[in-house]
C-alpha cells in the first residue's frame, strides 16, 4: 500500500509443482521430487538467490543447506 513504503508482496509462478516456503527457522521440504539430479534454487528478498545441484535417490530424504553471505549493516 502507499501508506507503508516498506511493505511489498511477490507472486512467483512455477511451471512445476516442486517448490516450498521456509518456516521461521529457515527449514523447508519439497515432496514428490523425481529420482535424479536437480538444481535447487532459493531466493531471499534482500540477499538474492543461491543454487545447488542435488541428487535425489529413491526412498531417501535429500538434505540440502544454504547459507547466504553476511551483509554489512546499512547496506541493501
Amino acid at each position: 500500500c502507499d501508506a507503508h513504503s516498506w511493505m511489498h508482496g511477490r507472486m512467483l509462478v512455477f511451471a512445476h509443482p516442486y517448490f516450498g516456503v521456509s518456516n521461521q527457522s529457515g527449514a523447508f521440504e519439497i515432496t514428490g521430487v523425481p529420482v535424479g539430479t536437480h538444481t535447487v534454487k532459493v531466493r531471499h528478498e534482500v540477499f538474492g538467490e543461491l543454487e545447488q545441484t542435488v541428487t535425489v535417490k529413491a526412498g531417501a530424504a535429500t538434505p540440502v543447506s544454504f547459507t547466504f553471505p553476511a551483509v554489512k549493516a546499512g547496506t541493501d
